[in-house]
């Protein structure tokens, strides 16, 4: 048999519970807000001197011609340009990927934080 909790018992679950819901609406205004300003920019990559050693490799390619280094670059990122720009042929799709990854960060960062606060005591 399972006792019936008490009256100040009952009353914490129920402050819990909005707390709970609060914290995750907040998240959620938070998160809704950063989508909100990542997709207000242009949508046009922005290019300085570092962006042809990235690009490079993914346009030749694409172009026909081999896969290699340009300035002493990893594979990864341009890799994954390579892939981008293959499935969508579009420049943008780049910018928008870039946006997605960003908010895929911050939740990690998110749950991350979560989970080292088990850590610290009280």
């Amino acid at each position: 048999m399972i006792a019936q909790p008490a009256s100040s018992e009952s009353y914490r679950l129920r402050t819990d519970s909005l707390w709970w819901l609060f914290y995750w609406t907040l998240l959620a205004l938070v998160f809704a807000g950063a989508i909100w300003q990542r997709f207000r920019l242009p949508l046009d990559p922005i290019a300085d001197p570092d962006t042809w050693g990235y690009l490079s490799p993914a346009l030749r390619k694409l172009t026909g011609a081999e896969f290699g280094h340009t300035n002493g670059r990893n594979f990864i990122y341009p890799g994954f340009v390579l892939l981008v720009l293959r499935l969508f042929a579009d420049f943008r799709a780049i910018t928008i990927a870039q946006h997605f990854l960003g908010l895929l960060a911050g939740a990690v960062f998110l749950l991350t934080w979560k989970r080292a606060r088990i850590f610290v005591p009280n």
